[in-house]
């Protein structure tokens, strides 16, 4: 018994010092990744946080109108040098700023048939709006499109779909750099989760917790009872006609019941198309013809119970400073 508590000691130093290995095995990976954007013969060091890269004006100034003014700006006599080298400090994260600099050379991983992590499409989405690379810009907003199509066909047909999580980290990012494209689409995903995960957030793995502001969830809330009222409309107006006839009576009716107990923006998707089992080829094709017209509709609709419309996929993306 009396070796018990050092028996114990021993094992919390032992995950202690696990712990500090890892820690610093993690630094000299990022360290390792840093350096591969530092170059010898680099004109402009980028300081971040902790970090900093000598890179090349050139470069910077030929994707990034922001970048391109400050070098305008000329030299001033009390500019902060390294080793000859002018130093730009820049209020930006270590990881957030080397993701920039390795899209602007090394654009190759940012291509569209390379899978990307959300995250790191939300970071680059923030950096390239910040510094007006228009280019890294548009395929990011091009990927987030794939995830919130604004045509009912293509979200239908989507094969990239986010967590809920990533909703609420779309939505921020959406709202903060101006992607409008993407936002009913992700307002009406926000709508199909859990309402405890709406009102109370969600845990992701470092313990946080994920929760809209309390603006975008008096928008969601409201646009989600708007969702609830359009369906109700509709299966009012959709059943009695749907049941009419006598063939397949008893079919229909089950349908209808499933329909009227179930919530179609939180239980099921109410954009995917119904199977019909059970019904004669006459009354699946009738079925299908409706489902789809009702379905049209309240798509169209979508973007004003959050107060939006549909926008058009951008060209060429839009940036602001």
């Amino acid at each position: 018994m009396a070796d018990q508590p050092s028996s114990a000691q021993g094992r919390t130093e032992q995950a202690e010092e696990q712990s500090q290995r890892a820690r610093l095995e993690e630094a000299e990976a990022r360290a390792a990744r840093y350096k591969q954007l530092s170059f010898d013969d680099g004109n402009i060091i980028l300081q971040a946080d902790t970090a900093s890269f000598c890179v090349h004006r050139s470069i910077l100034s030929l994707h990034s109108e922001v970048f391109r003014d400050m070098f305008a700006v000329g030299n001033s006599d009390g500019e902060e040098t390294r080793d000859g080298v002018p130093v730009l400090r820049l209020p930006d994260q270590d990881d957030e700023l080397y993701e920039l600099l390795r899209a602007l050379y090394l654009p190759q991983h940012i291509n569209r048939t390379i899978p990307m992590d959300f995250g790191l499409s939300l970071i680059l989405l923030k950096m390239s709006t910040k510094y007006m690379v228009n280019f890294v810009r548009q395929e990011i907003i091009s990927r987030l499109i794939r995830c919130y199509p604004n045509s009912i066909r293509k979200y239908r047909t989507r094969r990239v779909r986010a967590e809920d999580k990533n909703h609420i980290l779309a939505l921020e990012a959406a709202l903060q750099h101006d992607v409008p494209v993407i936002l009913p689409t992700v307002f009406l995903n926000c709508c199909q989760m859990s309402l405890d995960d709406i009102l109370d957030g969600i845990s992701i793995a470092d313990g946080s917790i994920l929760h809209f502001t309390p603006s975008t969830l008096k928008v969601i809330l409201r646009g989600r009872q708007k969702l609830l009222d359009l369906q109700r409309l509709w299966l009012a107006d959709f059943m009695p006609k749907f049941t009419s006839q006598l063939h397949c009576k008893e079919v229909r009716e089950g349908l209808a019941q499933v329909f009227v107990s179930k919530s179609m923006v939180e239980s099921f998707d109410m954009f995917a198309p119904l199977s019909g089992e059970g019904l004669c080829r006459a009354c699946k094709h009738d079925m299908a013809r409706e489902w789809w017209i009702m379905r049209a509709d309240i798509w169209r609709k979508v973007p004003e119970c959050f107060g939006l419309r549909w926008e058009s996929a951008p060209v060429a993306a839009r940036v602001t400073r």
